[in-house]
């Protein structure tokens, strides 16, 4: 008899082999345990390409809209996403770091929710080096920019990272003079943190709201290199039968586990090729993109709001500056060529081209 599939939240990663009962034995968080005849390995699914092939490509909508609705809006059911397709997403093909293509976020897509539309940027990573708050902002700012959408989400999961899981809105010391810039919200969680607060039985909250069991489960399992057994097959061991009450979450283990061990070691190569370019761009301090998100968001303030002090105070708390006007002309792009030359002029006035005085 197939034994109870809620034992996922409680479970260790740490196993032993009983001989006596011819059987793999996991000890749970509760002073339990629970016993299976085989062992099941899934890959890691926080390598780029894991990540989206589990929710990130055709076919995965489903499994999409269930990670965004436990972590955007636990326990609100009036808020469910009712329908979400993808945005193209341009990026770097894998192992080629110099073709032309943007690296932009992981995942963009566009959601319905109580009938008004929003577009979503999702970025997993397995660290934070002070720039993923930055990067979220650039991502949607430019995903709002570019699809013209008033309401826009960016979701950043880091592993291991120095940020407290919250429901940000901007609210970081660097954008403290936007936060109340309504059309981009963004959201962190860091996984390390929040596993040690469900081992300690604390509530977690992300977006202002505590999260529920499914929202744990995707921490648990996204945080798996935290908590698991990584065996010499490069996978992380877990019981041989469905270990969940949710069946997106089966359903993402089934597909970690079916990865062939040469789909495997592809996947790990890309993997490095990500790292290399993320390792480039941040030593470079990835000022290229970032500005870009900033002078966007700056912009459209300066058109919509009609105020220069907030859009000066976007630029100049993060040390924003330009080359040259052709620079602005290029992020701009086909917007009216007379409130880029007016925003131009405005940048010239508070000197934020590189050879102002």
């Amino acid at each position: 008899m197939r034994q109870s599939k809620n034992k996922f939240l409680l479970l260790k990663g740490t196993y032993e082999y009983s001989s006596k009962k011819k059987k793999f034995v996991f000890p749970l968080l509760d002073g339990d345990s629970i016993t299976s005849k085989k062992l099941r390995h899934i890959v890691d699914p926080t390598y780029d390409s894991t990540f989206k092939l589990l929710f990130g490509m055709r076919g995965a909508e489903e499994r999409l809209k269930a990670l965004l609705n436990a972590f955007l809006y636990p326990g609100i059911i009036q808020k469910e996403i009712q329908s979400l397709t993808y945005i193209q997403n341009a990026m770097h093909r894998l192992n080629e770091k110099n073709n032309n293509n943007s690296l932009i976020t992981d995942i963009a897509c566009q959601i319905m929710v109580d009938d008004q539309k929003y577009v979503v940027a999702i970025e997993m990573q397995l660290s934070d080096r002070g720039t993923l708050s930055k990067r979220l902002f650039n991502y949607g700012t430019t995903l709002r920019y570019n699809n013209s959408f008033t309401n826009c989400l960016a979701l950043g999961i880091s592993v291991s990272s120095k940020v407290e899981s919250n429901y940000t809105k901007l609210q970081k010391k660097t954008y403290s003079h936007i936060e109340d810039l309504e059309y981009l919200k963004t959201i962190l969680i860091n996984v390390d943190i929040e596993l040690k607060r469900m081992e300690a039985g604390e509530n977690i909250q992300i977006n202002q709201q505590n999260l529920e069991e499914d929202g744990k489960e995707f921490i648990k399992l996204l945080g798996i290199r935290n908590w698991g057994t990584k065996c010499d097959n490069n996978r992380f061991a877990l019981p041989e039968w469905d270990i969940s009450e949710n069946s997106v979450i089966n359903e993402c283990i089934n597909i970690l586990s079916e990865i062939s061990d040469t789909k495997l070691s592809r996947m790990i190569l890309d993997e490095q090729y990500f790292e290399d370019i993320k390792t480039e761009n941040y030593n470079a301090g990835m000022d290229e993109g970032i500005n870009k998100g900033l002078i966007i968001a700056a912009f459209l303030i300066f058109l919509e709001e009609k105020e220069d002090e907030k859009a000066f105070q976007i630029l100049k708390s993060n040390n924003v500056q330009v080359k040259e006007d052709e620079e602005i002309k290029k992020i701009l792009k086909g917007k009216k060529n007379s409130d880029v030359n007016d925003f131009i002029e405005y940048l010239n006035n508070y000197n934020f081209f590189l050879n102002s005085s």
